[in-house]
């Protein structure tokens, strides 16, 4: 008996012992953090804002923290393969992942651990001039008479800009026909061609376009008025109260990832992130760099995850 008592006393401080090293090969892998290059997956095309600021982040970081950062574009499925990948990555800090808003409401993203939010940008709803609209109350009264008559645009099924569209539909009570498209300047060269009548445009992807007289903008999607262009109204103050529609690029990494390496990794961005020349990239791609905890962002994916199911259970967002 006391043979057996000794054995089994023997296997428990076994256990204790390889939980210990564990636990100590773990934290020293922490320490040592990062000792190989990191993998930053980019699940937007070359060129785009979200690519643009992911390298020019990436940049920074790698003369950081001593290390290359890798820039991987996995494009397709609206960034679902992109997700996957990550999803599937060990939680070591070595894979990180650019994610915008349309990917943690649509996308099993939840459980992924939120690095910071990189940058923020407002849409302006701009329309084809043969639209006699001059402000938002002109718009919507012509959406009103001619229901599902107004066709717009978008990025993709399921992206910002077509939850934009479907939000608006839902908040002034108006039926919107929604155009998918590869990409926001597909988008933009058929309103160009008047084969769609409005969309919810990125700034650098309008103001050219705006400035030739091909489009006409009513409105941006901020709470608040912008600096960029002060004399344009925010939609809500043009009579849809409590309209906002606000893109974001942010990185996060996968599920069970060391809140150290986190801290690390934010602590190290948002240095990036405040630096001039990276600064002056992003507010060149039309996006305010932003820079926040890991906590104040885990809260926005909160919120827009809510609002966005809202929006499309209401809405019935189905293509």
């Amino acid at each position: 008996m006391y043979r057996n008592d000794l054995f089994k006393m023997l296997g428990l401080i076994a256990i204790e012992i390889l939980v210990l090293m564990v636990c100590v090969n773990v934290q020293a892998n922490e320490a040592s953090f990062p000792n190989r290059p990191i993998r930053w997956l980019s699940p937007f095309a070359p060129g785009g804002g979200a690519d643009i600021t992911t390298r020019a982040v990436a940049g920074k970081l790698s003369e950081y923290v001593g290390q290359p950062v890798v820039v991987d574009s996995r494009t397709g499925a609206s960034g679902k393969i992109a997700v996957e990948i990550t999803a599937r990555a060990r939680a070591d800090g070595y894979t990180l992942m650019t994610i915008t808003p349309s990917m943690v409401a649509n996308q099993d993203t939840a459980l992924f651990v939120p690095i910071t939010q990189m940058t923020a940008q407002f849409y302006i709803l701009v329309v084809h001039p043969s639209i006699p609209a001059n402000s938002v109350a002109d718009f919507v009264a012509i959406a009103k008479s001619k229901p599902g008559s107004l066709h717009y645009g978008s990025s993709g099924i399921e992206t910002t800009q077509h939850l934009a569209g479907a939000s608006f539909g839902l908040s002034t009570n108006t039926v919107l026909t929604h155009v998918p498209y590869k990409g926001g300047a597909q988008a933009m060269a058929d309103l160009l061609a008047g084969q769609i009548q409005f969309l919810f445009s990125s700034v650098p992807t309008a103001i050219p376009q705006m400035k030739a007289g091909k489009i006409r903008a009513l409105a941006v999607t901020s709470a608040k008025r912008t600096t960029l262009m002060p004399e344009l109204p925010t939609v809500s103050e043009s009579g849809v109260l409590g309209f906002e529609v606000n893109n974001w690029y942010g990185v996060a990494a996968p599920p069970k990832t060391p809140k150290s390496v986190a801290t690390y990794l934010n602590t190290h961005m948002v240095r990036g992130l405040r630096s001039p020349d990276v600064r002056e990239r992003i507010l060149a791609d039309g996006n305010e760099p932003v820079g926040n905890s890991p906590e104040i962002f885990a809260e926005l994916i909160k919120n827009t995850i809510a609002r966005w199911r809202v929006a499309e259970k209401a809405a019935r967002v189905k293509n």
